[in-house]
């Protein structure tokens, strides 16, 4: 009974030691490290879950670098500025309201637009590593999508506006300021 009983034991042991030698040679999933990157990521930025929404519907990344985390929060950013200039387009053409309103959504429809390639702009420098430059730029898209808003505003007082072109740039400039906290995180430079 007692040599049962040790064989037993010994033979669960086995088991045990073989799947912690499994568990220290094979490396974990990338599944397993990616959420705790994009979440260490994301929790360091003012819109964690603005992040988060963007990161996780994204497969495309290689890698959970910074790097490609910045690239894909500028692509999210990108759509949403491609679809605030496009609310902003539609307003333009149906606008049958007082001329002020649809000079107003023709402003947006630039200045989103320039967001938009501002975007695109810091795209290309982050890939291209000039991080200062992109910082700047972030804030060239952030002031397109502020200088929409502020032409709407007195119009917002006695109008209402479309809550999906609101959204959106709201989303757009939520989007770009996560890009630029992940980038700023990782790089040192000093802006001046």
């Amino acid at each position: 009974m007692a040599s049962t009983l040790c064989s037993c034991c010994i033979s669960k042991l086995l088991v045990v030691f073989a799947l912690l030698h499994l568990v220290q040679v094979h490396e974990q999933p990338s599944w397993f490290v990616k959420g705790d990157v994009i979440v260490d990521e994301c929790n360091k930025t003012l819109y964690p879950s603005v992040c988060l929404g963007c990161l996780k519907v994204d497969h495309s990344r290689k890698s959970d670098s910074r790097e490609e985390l910045v690239h894909a929060v500028i692509l999210c950013a990108e759509n949403q500025a491609v679809n605030a200039h496009n609310d902003a387009a539609s307003l333009v053409q149906n606008t049958t309201g007082p001329a002020n309103l649809k000079a107003a959504f023709q402003f947006c429809e630039k200045s989103l637009l320039s967001a938009q390639n501002y975007l695109v702009q810091a795209q290309h420098q982050v890939e291209g590593r000039d991080f200062k430059n992109a910082w700047t730029t972030f804030g060239n898209a952030r002031k397109g999508v502020f200088d929409c808003e502020n032409n709407l505003l007195p119009i917002l007082r006695t109008i209402s506006v479309s809550k999906k072109l609101l959204d959106d740039m709201q989303a757009t400039v939520r989007l770009n300021d996560v890009a630029q906290q992940i980038l700023s995180s990782w790089t040192l430079f000093i802006v001046t």
